[in-house]
């Protein structure tokens, strides 16, 4: 849903993806970070921190595109630096060797 107001016409050329609504300012780094803390202790009983999302998103892209794309979307010179983020657990082991059987 945020992707798509995004690039929609709607965004009208925002430059801050979180906006404090009360006085219309860019959120800062540090709220920022308080709300993701509060909401991973709220909802998960866990500390979480906002670069456990990049670690979430390189894990999905992982499994659904080749590692290069994963390494350019996360702007990375090295794939080294990548693999750091990605987490591949059991199952996309399994899809990884069952994809050898399958009819191209």
């Amino acid at each position: 849903m945020y992707r798509k107001w995004w690039y929609s016409d709607h965004n009208h050329g925002a430059r801050y993806a979180f906006y404090a609504t009360w006085c219309m300012r860019p959120l800062t780094v540090r709220q920022v970070q308080r709300i993701i803390t509060f909401a991973g202790k709220l909802s998960m009983g866990r500390n979480i921190h906002p670069h456990l999302l990049r670690h979430t998103f390189a894990t999905r892209l992982m499994r659904n595109t080749s590692m290069a794309v994963v390494q350019q979307l996360l702007g990375h010179t090295n794939l080294s630096s990548t693999q750091i983020y990605t987490h591949p657990n059991g199952e996309d082991r399994k899809k990884a060797i069952d994809s050898l059987d399958q009819k191209k």
